[in-house]
C-alpha cells in the first residue's frame, strides 16, 4: 500500500465486495510485527489515534472467558465439561485420517445463529471509521498484489473486538477435537497464539499461496501448534475454497515463498519430484457454513481465486500447547503487544488458556502426528542470528485460508 492511499481499484473491489454481502473493507491497516505483509501495511498515525477524551474501547483480550450468550446459543458450555467432551470429541477413525492426511474437515462447530452473529459483527468490522479500530494487531483491507487485480481482506485481532468472534474461541465444537488432534489429552491445554480473518469478495476474491504455517513460526519450541479454519459460507472450488496437500505433514520445513500471498505456485522452486506430484493431487475441502477443518503445522494448503457470485469468508484460530516457550529475542509476537523474552512460556493476556480435556472425560488414543510424537522441535532456529530477515520469526501466517 502506499501511505495514506489504496491501492489501484480497489474502491471498485470494495463496491463489489459490498455489494455481494462481503463486509466492505477499511483503507487503512495496522502492521503485526515480523508477518510477511508488514513491508506493505500502512501504520496509524498519530493522527489517527484515539483523542484524550475519546472514551477508550473495551479490549475483549483481558477477558479470559465467555463474555457472551455466544456458545449457549448451540446448547454449549465452557468451561469444557466431560459431556462437551463427549459430544464433541473426535472418533478414532476421525483421528486416524488426521494421521494419515495431516488435516480433517467437515468438523461441525456453528449453529445458524452463531453464524448469524458472526457475519454481523464481521460486517461491523470492516467499518474504517470502527471505535476500536486501534485494538487490531494488522488490517489489510487488502493484502493481494496490486498487479493482481484482486482482493483479500486478511486482519488479525477480531477477538479483541468482538464478543462474537471472542467467544468462538471459547467454544467447545472449536476446542475438542483440537485438544485430541494436538495429542493434549492430559493436563496440558491450549492457548490462542492468535486469530485471523480472511474474505474473498465476489468475482474478484485473491488467492493464498501454497504455504506451512510453521514457516512463519519458528521463534517457538517446540512446534506445538494447531490450526483451525472456519467457514462463514459455504465453500467450493468456485469460490475459493481451502486446499490441502495430503501427507505434507511429514515433509521437511519449506521456505516461505510467496511473501505476500499472491504466487499461488511459487511453492513448486523448492519441492522436489515426488513432493511436486502431491501438490498436483491436492484436495479441495468443501467446507459448508459452520464447519471448521483443522490441520497441522506443517501441512501444506493455500486457495485459489473466488470466481463465483457471492463472497467467501472465514476466521482462523491459531492455537498452541501450553508450554510453548520462545526461543530468539526478536521482539513482540504481535504488534502492540507486550515483550516475551527468550525463553519465556507463551503467555499473557494476549495468550489465554482456552481449554483442556476435563476430569473424567474419556479419551480417545492420541494420533501418532501428535506434539508429542511428530511435532519437531524448533532449537535448530534458536541460536540463528537475531537480525537476520524477520523470515526466520514471524508469528502470523497466511493462515489455514486461502
Amino acid at each position: 500500500h502506499k501511505l495514506g492511499g489504496s491501492r489501484p481499484g480497489q474502491q471498485a473491489a470494495t463496491a463489489a465486495m459490498a455489494a455481494s454481502g462481503s463486509p466492505a473493507p477499511a483503507s487503512r491497516c495496522e502492521g503485526l510485527r515480523d508477518h510477511p505483509g508488514s513491508a506493505a501495511a500502512v501504520a496509524l498515525s498519530p493522527a489517527a489515534a484515539p483523542t484524550p477524551e475519546a472514551r477508550a474501547p473495551r479490549d475483549l483480550s483481558r477477558e479470559h472467558a465467555p463474555v457472551s450468550d455466544f456458545i449457549a446459543l448451540s446448547g454449549d458450555e465452557w468451561p469444557i465439561s466431560a459431556a462437551m467432551w463427549e459430544k464433541h470429541k473426535l472418533s478414532e477413525a476421525q483421528l486416524e485420517a488426521y494421521e494419515a492426511d495431516g488435516f480433517l474437515d467437515a468438523i461441525p462447530c456453528l449453529c445458524p445463529a452463531q453464524l448469524e452473529r458472526l457475519r454481523g459483527d464481521l460486517v461491523e468490522l470492516s467499518d474504517p471509521d470502527h471505535p476500536a479500530n486501534a485494538l487490531w494487531h494488522e488490517f489489510h483491507s487488502n493484502e493481494a498484489p496490486a498487479e493482481s487485480g484482486t482482493v483479500l481482506m486478511h486482519a488479525l485481532g477480531a477477538w479483541r473486538i468482538s464478543e462474537a468472534f471472542h467467544d468462538l474461541l471459547f467454544h467447545p465444537a472449536l476446542l475438542v477435537p483440537a485438544i485430541q488432534a494436538m495429542g493434549l489429552c492430559d493436563t496440558r491445554g491450549v492457548r490462542l497464539l492468535h486469530d485471523q480473518l480472511f474474505c474473498k469478495p465476489a468475482r474478484a476474491g485473491a488467492v493464498v499461496a501454497w504455504h506451512q504455517d510453521l514457516s512463519y513460526w519458528t521463534r517457538f519450541s517446540p512446534s506445538a501448534f494447531l490450526t483451525v479454519h472456519v467457514a462463514l459460507d459455504d465453500q467450493s472450488s468456485e469460490n475459493g475454497a481451502l486446499h490441502y496437500v495430503a501427507g505434507s505433514h511429514r515433509w521437511p520445513l519449506l521456505p516461505v515463498t510467496s511473501r505476500h500471498f499472491g504466487d499461488m505456485e511459487s511453492i513448486r522452486s523448492v519441492l522436489d519430484r515426488e513432493q511436486a506430484a502431491q501438490l498436483d493431487a491436492c484436495r479441495c475441502v468443501r467446507l459448508r457454513a459452520g464447519q471448521v477443518s483443522i490441520h497441522h503445522p506443517l501441512s501444506v494448503h493455500g486457495s485459489f481465486g473466488n470466481r463465483s457470485a457471492g463472497p467467501r469468508r472465514a476466521a482462523v484460530v491459531n492455537l498452541a500447547a501450553d508450554g510453548v516457550v520462545i526461543n530468539t529475542s526478536r521482539g513482540p509476537v504481535l504488534s502492540g503487544a507486550p515483550d516475551l523474552p527468550k525463553g519465556t512460556p507463551l503467555g499473557g493476556f494476549l495468550h489465554p488458556l482456552l481449554g483442556s480435556m476435563p476430569a473424567g472425560a474419556q479419551a480417545t488414543a492420541a494420533p501418532p502426528c501428535s506434539v508429542a510424537k511428530h511435532y519437531p522441535a524448533t532449537d535448530a532456529w534458536a541460536d540463528e542470528d537475531e537480525d537476520e530477515d524477520a523470515s526466520a520469526g514471524q508469528v502470523a501466517a497466511p493462515g489455514a485460508d486461502a
